[in-house]
């Protein structure tokens, strides 16, 4: 069964956001260094700190550079920047790290890896050196 919008936004809000905060998500990353209030932006080289993580009004944790371009966000809005990848990408990716499994395995074209490291039992075939049967 398909989440939806609604269910996902849920999960991401109240469950992954809480288990993986912004600052912790950027230290498994190897950029805790930025994670605070004032610091250099982890996407130019500047002078003078620009980039600030801060808990916003509505308890959740956001980002925001104010020399760069980057208009700020969230967890997956910073994974999308960091990492170049799409939202839809982001939103999977931040939830396997926050400790969600995928909710449907991927769907794969090649033989299935399963079969393929398969153990089967020998099989019962007759003996190595069977006797032929002799003509008369």
């Amino acid at each position: 069964m398909k989440e939806s919008n609604d269910d996902l936004r849920w999960k991401i809000d109240h469950q992954a956001r809480r288990r993986l905060p912004l600052p912790e998500l950027m230290s498994r990353l190897g950029l805790g260094e930025h994670a605070k209030k004032v610091a250099h932006c982890p996407w130019h080289h500047d002078e003078h700190p620009s980039f600030s993580v801060f808990e916003g009004d509505d308890g959740f944790w956001h980002y925001k550079c104010f020399v760069c371009d980057t208009q700020g966000g969230d967890e997956i809005a910073f994974l999308v920047k960091h990492l170049g990848i799409s939202r839809r990408e982001a939103i999977k990716l931040y939830l396997e790290m926050a400790g969600f499994p995928p909710s449907r395995p991927p769907k794969s074209r090649e033989y299935p890896q399963s079969l393929a490291s398969r153990k089967f039992p020998p099989s019962r075939r007759s003996p190595e050196s069977p006797e032929s049967p002799e003509s008369s």
